[in-house]
């Protein structure tokens, strides 16, 4: 019996060359055997029949002059976009999420109503920006993407007064708002964190300022009565100062929407402002000092004054002595000036007296010139009765009497040492004698002035 071991490589040999001629690569003998060709040992089994070619291992046929070409897929199994493979080869795989086109390993694509986040339960077959079914949504008790809270339900009211429990949260995902969080809410008129500002200041309290229960503290002018004013118009009014108080003569605070002319802190007459605050008032008095018809220019004339100018200052000099507030005219006129170019004719208060009780000697230049007084002119600078005649050359108009005035006030005589003569009133009386009382007195007498207060 022949031996195995010999038989063994010579049925190999003869089992190779019985898969050569008809076993190509992925082919089954008749023996049932796979073969595989050696490599470098293919066949050429192209045949051509006339103008007909036909290639067999390259996959290509051609038929005469017409060829047919069969080449690969371009797009493999997997379902992603791979190398080699683009939206236009394969696209099913190359798509892109948004596109609404379903692909690679996208979930759900529909196009531009991909949403992640909603604002409440979102509604069925939605798809996520990232082309997945993962939602986000107030209410599903997950903080999510700008929301400051979800506690599932967020049924909690929208403000309180104290702040709510950790955990709280209020419709559309949202914190609820208290007094204290910074934030201006609900009514509150201000928030800074703190609120520890007094409810009201007198004057405006800083920007930021806030009071308790988040309002804003109260202040004298915020047009709201707090505190203890009894008013508050935000500005002068007839009946609110703009310190909050109400108007009042003496309060020295000027009011003309109250009809206050002046306010001079009191309610006493002629001190320059009535007691009820609705006139002006200038002191009017005849000197206590009597003078010649020249002033005596050569006493007590620092200025070396004369005429009316040395009247004036004599008018002065007694009501500086006697305390008087303002400056002083002398009612005198010479040939070309009088009391009518030389005062105030626009005043409409009170001319008073010095004397107590400051009596009126008439309302505003209108009547004072109008030939009657309301008192005499009877008291002098100190308010001491004073009943003399007094030099003038004054109409009770106010304009000049004559041209007979002491010439302008400055001689007794003339170049022929003629005595001079001028017009005079007296202090006794209201009317027209007041200031013209007559003509032809002498100049060299010894009269006294009627000094008015005026600007």
């Amino acid at each position: 019996m022949p031996n195995p071991a010999l038989l063994l490589p010579f049925a190999l040999l003869t089992l190779a060359a019985a898969c050569k001629p008809d076993c190509p690569q992925g082919a089954t003998d008749r023996h049932g055997y796979n073969c595989t060709p050696v490599p470098g040992d293919t066949e050429d089994t192209s045949t051509t029949t006339g103008d007909h070619t036909s290639t067999t291992g390259i996959e290509d046929t051609t038929t005469g002059n017409d060829t047919s070409t069969t080449t690969s897929d371009p797009c493999d199994d997997d379902p992603a976009c791979g190398p080699g493979e683009n939206i236009e080869t394969c696209p099913a795989q190359c798509s892109l999420c948004g596109d609404g086109i379903l692909s690679g390993d996208e979930a759900c694509d529909r196009g531009p109503d991909n949403q992640t986040y909603w604002p409440s339960t979102p509604p069925p077959d939605t798809c996520s920006d990232t082309c997945t079914t993962l939602l986000e949504w107030c209410g599903d008790a997950i903080q999510n993407a700008s929301e400051p809270c979800d506690n599932g339900n967020n049924a909690d009211p929208i403000y309180s007064a104290m702040q709510l429990p950790p955990g709280a949260c209020a419709p559309a995902c949202t914190l609820p708002g208290h007094c204290g969080d910074a934030n201006i809410n609900a009514s509150e008129t201000c928030d800074n964190g703190n609120n520890t500002d007094p409810d009201y200041t007198f004057n405006p309290p800083p920007a930021d300022a806030c009071a308790p229960a988040c309002t804003l503290p109260g202040h004298c002018g915020d047009a709201i009565i707090n505190g203890n004013e009894p008013c508050d118009g935000a500005a002068q009014t007839n009946t609110c100062e703009l310190s909050c108080l109400t108007p009042a003569c003496g309060d020295g605070t000027l009011n003309p929407l109250a009809g206050e002319v002046c306010d001079d802190t009191n309610n006493n007459d002629g001190d320059g402002c009535s007691a009820d605050c609705n006139s002006i008032e200038r002191l009017v008095f005849v000197s206590s000092l009597q003078y010649e018809g020249d002033f005596i220019p050569m006493t007590n004339n620092p200025d070396a004054l004369s005429g009316l100018a040395l009247a004036d200052l004599r008018c002065k000099q007694l009501a500086t002595a006697a305390t008087l507030p303002g400056t002083y005219k002398a009612w005198l006129s010479t040939t070309t000036d009088s009391p009518s170019t030389r005062f105030d004719t626009r005043f409409t208060g009170l001319y008073r007296l010095t004397s107590p009780g400051a009596p009126i000697i008439a309302i505003g230049w209108q009547g004072l010139t109008s030939s009657t007084l309301l008192h005499p002119i009877d008291a002098d600078e100190s308010g001491t009765s004073a009943q003399k005649n007094v030099w003038t050359n004054t109409l009770p108009d106010a304009t000049t009497a004559s041209d007979l005035d002491c010439a302008a006030w400055t001689m007794l005589k003339n170049a022929m040492n003629m005595p001079l003569t001028t017009t005079i009133g007296t202090s006794t009386a209201i009317d027209a004698t007041w200031t013209n009382l007559g003509g032809g007195q002498l100049c060299s007498n010894s009269l006294r002035l009627y000094c008015f207060q005026d600007v």
